[in-house]
């Protein structure tokens, strides 16, 4: 029985001795990875892409035909309040501890100094600076597909609305 419960304590330790050794990873080393990853620099595009999405969607929201200049003014000053809430709660400011958070319960030490390294390269600089621009692509093709998934979407609606009023 002894024998027993000192090999199972030895399975468990030698299973779970790599996880009990991870380190968290360091607050400073987390500071770091934002900084080399310009986090914040892609919070900004990301709200800038978010802006021109909101607008597009916007646009096609409007009634077909003639908008009146009444609509278009509603519109607009809608636009003018929706897009500072969307500046505000999505800021660097109020991001960033977020994302400490997340990278802190996601990684551990040496998967971040293993990250650092990679943003510190020539691959993952380049990544860094052309991530705005992969991005602003990933939301114009996105925002195209938008339509015609839309018109779909519309259209098995109506048709359950009619056949649910139909069999009414």
């Amino acid at each position: 029985m002894k024998r027993t419960f000192a090999t199972a304590l030895t399975f468990a330790a030698i299973t779970f001795a790599p996880f009990a050794l991870a380190a968290p990873p360091s607050a400073e080393s987390l500071e770091k990875l934002l900084i080399v990853t310009k986090t914040d620099k892609m919070i900004d595009s990301m709200l800038q892409n978010m802006e021109g999405m909101i607008s597009g969607m916007a646009d096609k929201m409007r009634p077909s035909g003639e908008e009146t200049a009444e609509a278009k003014t509603n519109r607009d000053n809608a636009m003018k309040k929706i897009l500072p809430i969307l500046k505000e709660e999505l800021s660097w400011s109020k991001m960033k501890s977020m994302y400490v958070q997340i990278y802190s319960e996601s990684f551990n030490q040496e998967e971040i100094d293993g990250l650092i390294a990679f943003y510190n390269s020539a691959a993952g600089i380049a990544f860094v600076n052309k991530m705005p621009l992969v991005m602003q692509k990933t939301m114009a093709l996105t925002q195209e597909r938008m339509g015609p998934m839309m018109q779909r979407v519309e259209a098995v609606m109506k048709k359950e609305f009619e056949e649910t009023a139909a069999a009414k």
